[in-house]
């Protein structure tokens, strides 16, 4: 068989083999579907090198989501007679794979050539958690803010915002949501099959950060200006709609990455309209909005391009590279992520307050602190 051909050069041993051998086999109807998936068109990745999803260590990879039809329920087959990565992991302690070797629908960063895991059940995902792979500062830089956030909230040390409960808790709660979707996407992403799933979770996560901000970040802040809240709030959650729709049904990084975009340029619109109307001093929320966004976009730059470890590439591309596992640009835009959703937190609580302070009277609006002036 061409799996058992292809874990004895991965893994050599007699043991490896007989393990194998010993595992049950698919049925006739399951060695049709597996012929078929073998046989139906790949559909090609995107970036220089456009690789066929079969190219990998393994004579045989399960690819669910290249072809969707052909790939058998893997609760039907069993996953280890399905998919060599999964048969490898069951019969000795989980490897690690090259880039070459990793499954193709892991390989989406190029530069990145070593340290993947592939093929663990969920239990030996979290097992992993306190293993050295090129995911650990992945999922460490979430996994922390996630746990200081627990910590911190009960005890009162994220200070509650009177009278608005409910919008204090979406603002922490789509934080931690957030950061909890990256965690588990990053984790279990080594159960592979269920790739695509882990990666709307995790898309999930920082939608519902982008459009159930717009609430406390629209609403509060232009208090003064309720003919602009009212333009920006319809065309903010109209946009956060489409997104979610759009997001949700994309195949790519850039489908994924557009509707976000559009986000984007509405708040951004927003910001620089409210602070052409109050200017920094009569919106102290604005500073922690602008970092917000200096943070997010210098992180998503250097994911995009791939930055730092683009320059930093051994001779030999087989060979590990130094930033596979630590400071690489997804770890680095994981960090500023962290740092935007702080930010995010002190301006709504800035907005917050300062709305607090407008509905009892004690600061009022710049109009009619001017119209007094002048009267």
């Amino acid at each position: 068989m061409a799996v058992e051909a292809t874990l004895e050069v991965l893994a050599p041993g007699a043991a490896l083999k007989g393990a194998l051998q010993a595992a049950p086999r698919p049925t006739s109807g399951t060695k049709a579907a597996a012929a078929a998936a073998r046989e139906a068109p790949r559909r090609r990745r995107g970036g220089k090198g456009g690789m066929e999803r079969s190219d990998t260590a393994f004579l045989q990879e399960c690819d669910c989501r290249g072809v969707r039809g052909a790939c058998p329920p893997p609760a039907v087959v069993g996953l280890a007679t399905w998919c060599p990565y999964y048969a490898a992991a069951t019969v000795g302690p989980p490897r690690l794979y090259r880039w070459h070797e990793a499954p193709a629908v892991l390989r989406f960063n190029p530069f990145i050539r070593s340290g993947y895991r592939a093929g663990l059940s969920a239990h030996q995902c979290c097992a992993s958690l306190l293993q050295l792979h090129n995911e650990s500062g992945n999922i460490w830089s979430h996994l922390l803010p996630a746990l200081l956030m627990l910590a911190l909230a009960p005890g009162g040390q994220l200070q509650a915002w009177h009278g608005a409960a409910a919008a204090y808790w979406a603002n922490v709660g789509s934080i931690f949501a957030c950061f909890l979707g990256s965690v588990a996407y990053h984790c279990f992403q080594a159960h592979h099959h269920c790739h695509d799933r882990l990666l709307k979770l995790d898309v999930c996560g920082i939608l519902l950060v982008l459009v159930g901000g717009g609430h406390m970040v629209l609403w509060w802040g232009f208090a003064c200006f309720p003919a602009a809240r009212l333009t920006f709030v319809t065309l903010y959650y109209a946009c956060g709609a489409l997104s979610v729709w759009a997001a949700l049904r994309a195949q790519t990084a850039v489908g994924r990455g557009l509707p976000m975009l559009a986000l984007l340029l509405v708040r951004q619109a927003a910001f620089g309209t409210r602070l052409a109307l109050e200017g920094w001093a009569g919106a102290p929320a604005l500073r922690h909005y602008f970092a917000m966004e200096v943070f997010s976009l210098a992180g998503g730059a250097l994911n995009v391009l791939r930055l730092p470890e683009r320059w930093l590439q051994p001779e030999d591309p087989k060979q590990p590279a130094p930033l596979d596992l630590f400071c690489n640009s997804h770890q680095i835009m994981h960090v500023l992520v962290a740092l935007a959703m702080w930010q995010l937190h002190l301006g709504a609580d800035a907005d917050h307050r300062r709305f607090s302070a407008l509905m009892d009277g004690s600061l009022a609006c710049p109009g009619l602190v001017a119209a007094a002036s002048m009267s």
